[in-house]
This record gives C-alpha cells, structure tokens and sequence, in this order.
C-alpha cells in the first residue's frame, strides 16, 4: 500500500508521484480531492483501477461513475437532531457516535445507464422548448440571432456527449454480461 500526501508524512509519497503510481494500481483510494481541486485528474490517471472516491465531503451523486469511480464511500446522516447537538457543542469526532455513519454505495453501469436516461430527457425536453421558442421569435418577424441561441447549442452539445457517454455504458454492460464469471 502507498499513500500519496501533498504534505507527506512518514512513510508517505508526495503527491506528484500519482503521475506514476496510478496507472499502474489495481485499487485506488482518492480523498479530499474534490475540495482541492485535484479530482479530475486523479480520476483520470486510476482509470483502469478500481476506483473509491471516498471521505466526509464526498458527494453522493451517481454522475461520477462517468469519471471512472466504481465506489462512494462517505457519510450519511443518520440522526439529525444529535449530529446537531454535536456541532453545536463543538463537534469533532464524535459526530460519528451517533450523527452520521459512514455508507459504501457502488456506482453500478445499471445506475449510471438510468440516471444518463434521465439526463437525456431533461436535455430534450429543455433542446425541443428553446426550438419551439426560437421558431415562435423568428415567427413573429425577429431579426438577428435567436437570444438563447448559446444555450440551445450548449443543449446540443450535452445531447452529443450524454449520447457518447450512454454508449460507452452500454458496452460496458454487454462486456459485462459477456465476460465468464
């Protein structure tokens, strides 16, 4: 096991040797690296790992699967009165005596696949209401560009990389289903 730190300890890698190290482990473990910022690319780098974003702070949204994360490990409130009380008096660790506990969730190709599903009917719903909305202000003898003309070819664009992403899934799936157990 290698841990990779920005201020390393003993024992500990600095964090550029990531660069290297990544790529080549089969688990990886990343922390703290939506708040630093350095998320993007650490996910990147661990692609062909298995990858478990995890801590306090991580998000419990199943879109990361769509930068290779396989697991979420975090924190869920599990009585909001007492993790109250607990902040209130100063919280620290003991917030984890009984206001959250920590939860593991994998972030399945069946989740991702629905939750693009999803994604891609809110984006057609909102791409077919600016059409209709520009063909209604050319209709009624408007010169120049539409005015939400950047934001119909933003749609577009979601539309172009939601329907890459939700093939790519579906391979997944079918080479999933496909390799022998």
């Amino acid at each position: 096991m290698k841990v990779l730190e920005r201020q390393p300890g003993m024992g500990d890698l600095p964090d550029p040797a990531c660069e290297y190290l990544l790529p080549e482990a089969e688990w990886v473990f990343i922390t703290s690296s939506i708040t630093n910022k350095t998320f993007p690319r650490l996910a990147a780098l661990s692609r062909d790992a298995v990858s478990v974003l995890m801590g306090p702070t991580t998000p419990w949204l199943p879109e990361l699967r769509h930068f290779g994360i396989d697991y979420l490990a975090g924190v869920e409130i599990g009585d909001p009165k007492a993790l109250r009380q607990t902040v209130a008096e100063g919280g620290g660790v003991r917030i984890f005596d009984a206001g959250v506990c920590y939860r593991i969730a994998p972030l399945s190709v069946a989740v991702a696949q629905e939750w693009t599903r999803q994604h891609i009917a809110r984006t057609v719903q909102e791409k077919e209401s600016l059409m209709q909305a520009m063909e209604d202000w050319y209709r009624a003898d408007n010169r120049g560009r539409f005015p939400d003309h950047d934001r119909l070819e933003m749609a577009n664009a979601r539309l172009s990389r939601l329907d890459t992403c939700f093939k790519r899934l579906g391979d997944q799936g079918f080479r999933d289903r496909e390799s022998p157990s």
